[in-house]
């Protein structure tokens, strides 16, 4: 009789079996929870938009007029905002649309739009009217992939602080950056 220490090769393959079983389990786990963290980090983002957009307000009476999508509003950053998210910092590698729509009249839908995980819009063209419809001021939404948040149903725009040296009138209240 050999007395022989260490594992058979059937005891190898159980013990890689059940490891890869584990693993199958957890991955989808840990990217869920990934997932969930990023976006909470968004959530944040977003609320912090809000409050410089509200301070902005205050100050100026009216919020700035529409940018294209992963620009500043003219106005906002460095004075209420330390910085406007970009794809670089941005978890998903993705970007902010801030918009300001006419509603009628001198009013105007005020909110941010963030395009989610696969960089963009998931709620069709004109995804802010999901948002517009179903949010709620200050409160950020998810829907599909991306997030939104409200800022005003029915605020002024102003234009009375924009440098024009930065941005350059492109239609009626829409700046584009140089």
């Amino acid at each position: 009789m050999t007395n022989s220490k260490g594992f058979t090769l059937i005891e190898l393959l159980v013990v890689v079996l059940i490891l890869g079983i584990l693993a199958q389990l957890a991955i989808p786990v840990y990217q869920q929870a990934s997932e969930k963290a990023k976006y909470k980090e968004i959530d944040i983002k977003m609320k912090e938009i809000h409050t410089a957009l509200r301070a902005f307000y205050a100050e100026h009476g009216g919020y700035p007029p529409d940018v294209y999508p992963g620009e500043a509003p003219p106005g906002l950053v460095p004075g209420f905002l330390d910085e406007w998210p970009n794809e670089e910092d941005d978890p998903f590698g993705s970007q902010f649309d801030y918009e300001a729509w006419r509603v009628g009249g001198e009013n105007y839908w005020i909110g941010v739009t963030y395009f989610g995980k696969n960089g963009w819009r998931d709620t069709g063209a004109h995804s802010s009217s999901w948002f517009v419809q179903h949010g709620v001021d200050g409160v950020p939404m998810k829907e599909k992939d991306d997030m939104g948040i409200q800022i005003a149903g029915d605020g002024p725009i102003t234009t009375s602080h924009v440098d024009l040296t930065v941005y350059r009138q492109v239609g009626e209240g829409t700046f584009r950056v140089r």
